[in-house]
């Protein structure tokens, strides 16, 4: 059986987390609704959310912007007296049979294109070279 997208990050997150020269953190995308909210209690018992004066908004980096996202440290040339620079990172991560949508796609070559790292991970193996 083939993990989950779910179970492909919390892997990367714990391999990678404890790496000194990495940081990395989830990046959920998505919109949702703020306003005054209000709890209902339905007859059932259950809860209903309500909005009044509902504004949409949006959440996470960019449409389409990596599951993961993150700085690599990375020592510069001679050139640059030594100094360290913190390199974008994103990994976008899929399940076996998962595949990347057009806006994934041209996030993931926006970053390579601007000299960040950018990956595709089906599982930790395509991570381990970093």
């Amino acid at each position: 059986m083939h993990d989950s997208e779910r179970k492909i990050q919390a892997t990367i997150l714990a391999a990678l987390g404890s790496r000194p020269d990495i940081r990395l953190f989830r990046n959920a995308v998505g919109h949702g609704y703020h306003g005054d909210a209000r709890l209902k209690h339905e007859p059932d018992g259950s809860l209903t959310v309500v909005i009044r004066k509902a504004r949409r908004v949006s959440y996470g980096l960019a449409p389409g912007s990596c599951d993961l996202i993150g700085v690599r440290r990375v020592l510069i040339t001679p050139d640059m007296v030594g100094q360290h620079i913190a390199q974008f990172l994103g990994i976008e991560c899929k399940s076996a049979s998962g595949r990347s949508t057009v806006e994934q796609k041209d996030f993931r070559a926006m970053l390579e294109r601007f000299g960040g790292i950018s990956i595709l991970a089906r599982s930790l193996d395509d991570v381990e070279g970093l």
